[in-house]
């Protein structure tokens, strides 16, 4: 347990390489644990910018244990590859698990925001707007912050200016 709790606190010092060493070794001390600390060994790889990296140890989590964070955490990877149709299949999976009326409120923002995000990407306001429209009420509920909250809020009022504009 030291090796996970090291490497959480070296996560949010931003000392990403060496909170991977710690939740690696946790992996080879804990192998039953593995699902989990893959998932964590690939959101770290995420913050570093590492998305191939990223990708391959949240699909280890996703084979593993494939729950519905495993598989968002992947889809956000995605994003960061520009991969919009993996991001979008691996947010789908992750809704179609965990149901908004589910026990998991942040996996649900979280699979909304990458579709959101894949949606404005390829110019479909449209679906994008749905999406953000989705996730504003459980982002609510799950504590958000005003900032996020206020956001999401101003990118609704910008898809309307969008689609208006395009609709002309």
């Amino acid at each position: 347990m030291f090796q996970i709790d090291k490497g959480d606190i070296l996560f949010t010092q931003s000392r990403f390489e060496e909170a991977i060493e710690h939740y690696q070794e946790a992996i080879r001390l804990n192998p039953t644990e593995s699902a989990v600390l893959e998932n964590r060994v690939g959101l770290t790889y995420e913050a570093m910018g590492n998305y191939p990296n990223a990708i391959k140890h949240l699909t280890k989590a996703v084979q593993i244990q494939g729950d519905a964070m495993d598989y968002t955490s992947r889809a956000s990877a995605y994003l960061g590859l520009n991969e919009y149709g993996l991001a979008m299949n691996d947010a789908f999976v992750a809704l179609e698990m965990d149901p908004i009326i589910g026990p998991n409120l942040h996996t649900d923002v979280e699979a909304r925001r990458v579709l959101f995000i894949s949606h404005y990407e390829q110019s479909d306001y449209g679906l994008a707007l749905q999406h953000v429209e989705a996730l504003l009420p459980l982002a609510k509920r799950n504590g958000y912050s005003a900032e996020y909250i206020a956001d999401a809020e101003a990118v609704i009022e910008h898809l309307k200016e969008l689609i208006t504009i395009n609709s002309n």
